[in-house]
């Protein structure tokens, strides 16, 4: 009897274990999509406000990076500063494993080849990531940024990718930011980040998804989104809904799927 007891306890464990890991499985682009669009705007808008004006952006090479905001040095490589219209000016952005305004360590280049300077309309920048992480987690590819309003944002991507361990996300589709200005103009810490999109993911497990997100909010003082609804549609047309809150500045988010509702914790 003691030894029927013991292997029904251990089948009975192995497949608790074998059902948890189904359904870490089953909400990971959720979690996946999250962390991809959190590290994505804690690099997007330094980009943006660093190339705002050429007097700012000749201001900050003068002292070797926008100070104000990131830990990043700055660093001129080609082009026309006071005539861009007849050449556009090549920057690079330099992480040296530094732990940025945003409490978020980064490592590595993020490449611009700018247009025009930010507060003109159709400026344009194209990212390239260069050996650049935050975290410990390594994006590589190429953000295409174009301005679309006063305050708003295209951003392209084909086939964003993330590294994480040995394992990747990729990402492509079109994302819009689209800022809420606070009253200091020089920094961004009092901006709040609305951000829409509709894109594909391919998970670390290799599990494609459809994005449908309407809106979601980062105030940019906090390191996570703090409100949004996600919907996230698998290839079998399974939805899982991905909720950041309420407004409360806090890594908390949840995931439903299945009508189950699961908590976790973002980077």
């Amino acid at each position: 009897m003691k030894k029927q007891t013991l292997i029904l306890l251990i089948v009975l464990t192995a497949l608790t274990s074998c059902l948890k890991k189904s359904k870490n499985k089953n909400i990971q682009p959720s979690k996946d999509y999250t962390l991809m669009q959190a590290n994505l705007s804690r690099i997007i808008p330094l980009i943006i406000q660093v190339a705002t004006s050429r007097t700012d952006f000749v201001n900050h090479l003068t002292v070797g990076g926008d100070t104000i905001n990131t830990c990043a040095s700055l660093n001129y490589v080609s082009g026309d500063t006071l005539d861009i219209a007849q050449e556009n000016v090549k920057f690079n952005m330099m992480f040296s494993n530094c732990y940025d305004l945003d409490g978020h360590l980064k490592n590595g280049t993020v490449k611009c080849n700018l247009s025009d300077y930010f507060i003109n309309a159709n400026a344009t920048c194209n990212v390239t990531f260069y050996d650049f992480s935050i975290e410990g987690h390594q994006l590589n590819g190429s953000v295409f940024i174009t301005k679309t309003g006063l305050n708003d944002y295209q951003l392209m991507l084909d086939n964003v990718t993330q590294q994480i361990g040995t394992r990747y996300i990729s990402y492509s589709g079109q994302v819009n930011y689209a800022f809420v200005r606070g009253a200091n103009d020089t920094i961004i810490s009092d901006d709040i980040l609305y951000v829409i999109d509709n894109g594909a993911l391919l998970d670390r497990f290799g599990n494609l998804s459809n994005i449908n997100n309407p809106s979601m909010a980062r105030n940019l003082n906090c390191s996570w989104f703090s409100s949004g609804l996600v919907e996230i549609v698998d290839k079998e047309n399974n939805t899982q809904v991905l909720d950041f809150g309420n407004g409360s500045c806090d890594n908390k988010a949840t995931i439903t799927f299945n009508d189950e509702i699961t908590a976790f914790s973002m980077e």
